[in-house]
């Protein structure tokens, strides 16, 4: 069974598809900015050059790099001086170390709580979109 569909019955039945002018202000609205943001020049690309000194999240995990560097290097020190120094010099030099470790520690676990917390808005964000 073959149907004969006309342009003209397409063209009614779109008409009749259509909200009356006017009828949904919102949408139309909608429409508009999306033809305004269509208009607009395109943004530029991100600038990809190796000079990252203008990149927070390279200087934040150069920060970091170099914390837990200094704090291996202060162990490393400690256990290479442990022979020529006191009991009491030792258990200073220890409680030190180990403070110096539980403060980086904490520093990481801080900002990784930060980036982990980001991370789960913006993946809600998208799943709401």
């Amino acid at each position: 069974m073959a149907l004969s569909v006309t342009n003209q019955q397409i063209a009614a039945a779109l008409q009749a598809a259509a909200p009356a002018a006017g009828g949904d202000a919102s949408l139309q609205q909608a429409g508009d900015r999306f033809k305004a943001m269509m208009q607009n020049p395109r943004m530029a690309p991100p600038n990809r050059g190796d000079d990252m000194s203008n990149n927070v999240i390279a200087q934040m995990a150069a920060s970091q790099d170099a914390e837990i560097q200094r704090s291996v290097n202060d162990v490393v020190a400690l256990s290479s001086q442990a022979n020529s120094m006191s009991v009491q010099e030792m258990t200073a030099a220890a409680m030190k170390a180990t403070l110096e470790l539980a403060s980086t520690q904490l520093d990481m676990e801080a900002k990784m709580g930060v980036v982990n917390s980001s991370k789960s808005s913006v993946e809600t964000l998208m799943k709401n979109q």
